[in-house]
């Protein structure tokens, strides 16, 4: 049987993609005014995807702020980062190929169905 999708996580695998990663985390990070985070220590939590990797993000973060603070929203901030990070559909006509990266599995799933 033939395949009719085919699909690479880039991230670490293929190609070196933290500082890119990085980006989106702070881009996320920045809709809701945190500061930016340094490249290091975002290298550091990548993996296991973007929800992991804004999870302990997060843990950090919210350690460090007053007490009392609102809680910053994981998922939202989960959403944010996957918008900037995302992913490529590039389109053939025998074989649909999805480029994903940051554990972009919603995305993925989007254009193999």
């Amino acid at each position: 049987m033939p395949y009719t999708h085919l699909s690479f996580d880039l991230d670490g695998t293929l190609v070196d993609t933290a500082e890119e990663i990085a980006a989106a985390v702070n881009g996320a990070l920045g809709e809701f005014g945190v500061a930016p985070r340094p490249l290091e220590e975002i290298t550091m939590l990548i993996g296991g995807g973007a929800h992991e990797l804004m999870r302990r993000l997060l843990e950090r973060i919210e350690s460090e702020r007053p007490p009392g603070s609102v809680p910053l929203p994981l998922a939202v901030l989960v959403a944010a980062l996957l918008s900037l990070a995302g992913g490529a559909l590039i389109p053939n006509e025998r074989l649909s190929l999805a480029v994903t990266m940051t554990g972009s599995i919603l995305f993925a799933t989007a254009i193999m169905l």
